[in-house]
């Protein structure tokens, strides 16, 4: 089952600025987005943040869509669980750069956040970050662990330099 845009609410909301979108060219760069990392170590309440961080999103009106790795198979594959088992349906992705297709580019260019759980697992994070807030103007919230057990850094924490 292919999670939808519409999966937080019955509708997608009126976007004011959807006018405006339309105009530009895919060529041309929208207005720059933002990227909030929230990271920390196992059992620190990174998923149950970025839920709660989804969820005022979308009642304030934007369009969002989530995203984890298809690695991550604890509690299914289609859904974003929280140790408390809160959760919400998600796309469960190899890697980030293959999501504007899967998720189409028309419902892509409608959205306004998107959120990235357990994203040490992308290797290609920077790069999808980058041009998802840089040059398509999303909101990016990612969550996930800044390094393994023996303390090696994932990819979130250059990520996170250079940003």
């Amino acid at each position: 089952m292919k999670p939808t845009m519409s999966s937080l609410s019955s509708s997608i909301p009126a976007n004011p600025n959807e006018a405006t979108r339309s105009l530009q060219t895919a060529a041309s760069p929208r207005e720059s987005g933002e990227i909030h990392v929230i990271v920390g170590p196992m059992f620190a309440g990174k998923t149950t943040t970025l839920l709660r961080r989804i969820k005022s999103e979308s009642s304030h009106g934007r369009n969002v869509a989530l995203i984890k790795s298809n690695k991550d198979t604890r509690y299914g594959l289609d859904s974003i669980v929280t140790h408390d088992g809160e959760k919400l349906p998600c796309w469960p992705l190899a890697d980030l750069s293959s999501f504007t297709q899967r998720f189409g580019p028309e419902a892509y260019d409608k959205l306004d956040v998107i959120g990235i759980d357990e994203a040490q697992f992308f290797e290609d994070l920077y790069d999808f970050c980058s041009k998802a807030a840089d040059h398509d103007g999303k909101t990016i919230i990612v969550a996930g662990l800044d390094g393994d057990y023996l303390r090696y850094y994932f990819c979130l924490s250059s990520c996170i330099s250079n940003v």
